[in-house]
């Protein structure tokens, strides 16, 4: 079974392999290459990368059209960064899913569940399975 510390120091040869010479086909075929600076962080840093949210929102939607958008982007813009959202449609019939579809694509602290219409008690139960984060919160 590989450990968390195992996978990010393959990580960390994989990207030393990757930024040498022998791995560089533009030099090896004569043409000159400007390199970048190297970036270097520490196992802690990489770590933190793949560490679980701090705070799980979850967010239940049906035919919020209308308001999805500007709720996100209140999400989005707040100052606090280490959250994820759980955002689940419960049978959406308006332009819901496609709103939400979005801005899951967009920011990978937003995941996208879509079901069928169980109401907001079982919506909400259902979403709450889905939370990595050491606090969960309501976004109402």
């Amino acid at each position: 079974m590989t450990t968390q510390s195992q996978l990010l120091q393959d990580i960390i040869d994989t990207h030393q392999n990757v930024t040498s010479k022998a791995f560089n086909p533009m030099e090896q075929s004569g043409i000159t290459v400007r390199k970048a600076m190297p970036t270097y962080c520490s196992t802690s840093m990489l770590a933190s990368a793949f560490a679980p949210p701090k705070v799980s929102l979850v967010m239940t939607v049906y035919n919020n059209e209308a308001t999805l958008s500007e709720v996100l982007e209140s999400l989005l813009a707040q100052t606090f960064t280490n959250w994820e959202l759980i955002l689940w449609d419960d049978g959406s019939t308006d332009g819901s899913v496609a709103i939400a579809q979005t801005y899951a694509q967009q920011d990978n602290r937003i995941r996208f569940y879509q079901g069928d219409r169980l109401g907001l008690g079982p919506a909400l139960i259902k979403a709450h399975t889905y939370t990595k984060g050491e606090y969960v919160g309501w976004v109402n």
